[in-house]
């Protein structure tokens, strides 16, 4: 039977697969190794039976490129990890679109998220102002206000 892998990591040039099912197995690593050291675009191969992991040091190989050259070979079958991590921007992200969703439907279109942030800030400036702190809370209030313009694009949800 084909076991089953999961990649652990992916950098731009370096990809970490787990073969859990075959931890200990020196032989099949090593078989491991000899096959992807022979997929074009893979400049160099770890294996390790001990942590049950492949480091595949490489340029320009997609994941989907790695699981067909796998399963061709009957290697392994790839499947996506049990728990799957999802990175705090991305789930700040999401809860960002959520929020702007809600601003734009309360207000009819006429605000987003951004438009709140930067109103928010501007009213901070200016009652920090008011108090007579001129110096670094106004300031400091009037250039993140200022710095919602700079946001990436990618963050900022579409009008819906």
């Amino acid at each position: 039977m084909i076991p089953s892998a999961h990649i652990a990591h992916m950098l731009p040039h370096r990809v970490r697969i787990r073969v859990p099912e075959k931890r200990h197995d020196a032989g099949y690593f090593a078989s491991l190794a000899s096959a992807f050291g022979a997929l074009p675009g893979i400049e160099g191969v770890e294996a390790n039976a001990s942590t049950a992991s492949l480091l595949l040091h490489q340029r320009a190989v997609s994941a989907e490129r790695i699981s067909e050259f796998a399963e061709q070979r009957a290697l392994f079958r790839m499947i996506a990890p049990r728990d799957e991590v999802i990175p705090l921007s991305a789930r700040l992200a999401d809860g960002l679109q959520v929020l702007d969703a809600r601003i734009r439907a309360y207000s009819e279109g006429r605000l987003d998220f951004w438009g709140a942030v930067f109103l928010l800030t501007v009213g901070f400036s200016i009652t920090q102002f008011a108090k007579g702190n001129i110096s670094a809370p106004a300031s400091t209030l009037l250039w993140y206000a200022l710095g919602t313009f700079a946001v990436p694009p990618q963050w900022r949800a579409s009008p819906s």
